[in-house]
């Protein structure tokens, strides 16, 4: 992975959960090193780990859902967003915020 980020010249990269086998100290590490490259490309992380999304910002997700056959990408929304950055300021943490916007 880290070749992959440092010395490809793709525009691209899609890592399907990342989190898996990597200790969780260096996966943090990894996901700044993805901020810290964003600007050479774009990084399409896959995964489900509330490690990956407690890194993030709210307007970095991507809720990816799938109903009646049909896939459908969507950001946060601004009440959303907003909601979060208090949500995590008051309760717990981004990946707790998106579980409440997955069930509901």
């Amino acid at each position: 992975m880290l070749i992959s980020i440092i010395h490809d010249q793709s525009t691209v990269l899609l890592l399907e959960h990342p989190e898996d086998g990597i200790h969780v100290g260096l996966l943090h590490k990894l996901i700044s090193l993805f901020k810290s490259y964003s600007d050479r490309g774009q990084f399409i992380l896959a995964s489900h780990s509330p490690e990956i999304f407690n890194r993030l910002e709210p307007q970095e997700i991507r809720l990816v859902t799938m109903v009646e056959g049909i896939t459908y990408l969507r950001t946060l929304n601004e009440t959303e967003i907003a909601a979060a950055h208090q949500f995590i300021r008051e309760e717990g943490t981004l990946a707790d915020f998106i579980e409440t916007i997955a069930e509901g």
